[in-house]
């Protein structure tokens, strides 16, 4: 919610910003704001009251029709500062297809060259016209539009540089773990060229070692078949030198009963 509103705020700056600056290129010799027949008038006295207040903006159209007895907007160059000002027309002379000589209250004739427009058929927008005035002042267009678009040409300039700085700390930090994760490859890489050999060997040594447990098993079993073979040898001569000892004592008992 609060960036939109920061945004609308920004957008109605930015067109008054605009408006201004426009207003101020289109400046006459006068001073008077123009675009084509149409005139941006600021009533900046008090002679033109009531019919026009300090501080109106009217807008006046040259291309409307003017007639006898309509009171129209002109530059008044009678006195040292040139100003717009009302007056009531008299009669009109036309001069040219494109110029006409007015005559207006007081005796006065004025070209057509100096005529804004009908004063009866206007646009008035009250206390614009002050509005407008300070910013078309010089202070005013300093401090409200000039030094406002330079703070925010500087703030997007930061913008822009943070946003590239930033992006090429992401860049380093990829790269950084890119070359993490290529070095971790290559421990895993030469870890695993280590170790192989070393499985090889140490299944080899089991293989060994179980060979060399199934031999040794073998020669205790070989042993004791022997053993077992020369126990059964000798109990069996043990039993047969008996039987003949007693086969012998037998034999003499019989021979000394005889004699």
């Amino acid at each position: 919610m609060k960036k939109t509103i920061g945004n609308l705020i920004f957008i109605i700056y930015a067109i008054i910003a605009v408006f201004v600056t426009i207003c101020l290129l289109s400046f006459n010799e006068y001073k008077v704001s123009e675009f084509g027949d149409t005139s941006l008038v600021i009533i900046d006295n008090e002679e033109l009251e009531p019919t026009f207040n300090k501080g109106d903006l009217v807008i006046v159209d040259k291309s409307k029709r003017i007639r006898e007895g309509d009171t129209i907007f002109f530059y008044n160059s009678s006195s040292d500062v040139v100003e717009v000002t009302l007056a009531t027309v008299q009669n009109i002379e036309k001069v040219n297809d494109s110029e006409y000589t007015y005559a207006i209250d007081g005796d006065r004739s004025i070209s057509s060259e100096y005529v804004l427009g009908n004063a009866g058929d206007v646009t008035k927008i009250s206390t614009v016209g002050t509005v407008l005035g300070v910013l078309e002042s010089k202070w005013g267009f300093l401090i409200l539009i000039v030094f406002p678009s330079l703070l925010a040409f500087i703030y997007e300039i930061t913008v822009v540089f943070t946003e590239i700085r930033e992006g090429k700390e992401a860049e380093d930090d990829e790269e950084d773990d890119d070359d993490t994760k290529s070095k971790n490859d290559i421990k895993v890489k030469e870890k695993k060229v280590i170790e192989e050999p070393l499985k090889k060997e140490s299944k080899k040594n089991i293989e060994k070692k179980n060979t060399g447990t199934k031999k040794e098993a073998s020669n205790k079993t070989s042993t004791s078949a022997k053993k077992s073979t020369s126990k059964k040898t000798s109990v069996k001569k043990n039993v047969e030198t008996k039987a003949e000892a007693q086969k012998t004592k037998k034999t003499k008992t019989e021979d000394n009963s005889n004699e």
